[in-house]
């Protein structure tokens, strides 16, 4: 997840983004402490320091994800980019958008991390969010079979796997011009 944070907020920094927000899980759980880790070390390697009013953490949920973005439009510096942790925290992203009458894409992007859950996607010709995304299921399936794997010879090197993440673009990041 650490690479993946630090990897999506590079991609912003690319794309002109000096003013990325992030909203994130709970603090306390490993991977949002990694993710919260790529962001600031994207940042921090394009000399864009990290402001504290743009970066949450809490419950991974749509009202979560609405009131932390109202609060940052109405802020007297409103992100030009947010990254969110789940597609249900971009979903209320999209619903405090909307309610400012803003518009992904051409006046604020929105990238977010998508576990490809069968009941939440964003598909379409165009995908409105910029994803990265992998799959729940295999990674669950793979790490049952590491821990079979570690049952079976308790005394063999413990092994660990790195999945890769597929970026999305969706209307997110087209046409990229801040309003603010």
């Amino acid at each position: 997840m650490k690479v993946l944070f630090f990897r999506a907020t590079e991609f912003l920094i690319d794309l002109g983004h000096k003013s990325i927000a992030l909203i994130n899980g709970d603090p306390n759980m490993d991977f949002a402490m990694r993710r919260n880790t790529g962001y600031g070390r994207a940042l921090e390697a394009a000399k864009i320091s990290i402001d504290k009013t743009k970066k949450f953490n809490g419950e991974m949920t749509e009202p979560f994800g609405y009131k932390c973005t109202i609060d940052m439009l109405e802020s007297n510096e409103p992100p030009s980019a947010i990254i969110a942790s789940s597609i249900i925290v971009a979903i209320g992203i999209r619903r405090a958008l909307d309610d400012k009458g803003l518009k992904i894409g051409s006046d604020i992007s929105v990238l977010t991390f998508d576990d490809d859950l069968s009941y939440f996607r964003d598909e379409g010709t165009v995908p409105l969010f910029t994803s990265t995304k992998s799959s729940v299921r295999e990674a669950g399936y793979k790490s049952a079979n590491l821990l079979l794997e570690a049952i079976m010879n308790p005394t063999d090197e413990k092994k660990g796997i790195l999945l890769e993440a597929e970026l999305t673009i969706g209307r997110s990041t087209k046409s990229f011009k801040p309003i603010f």
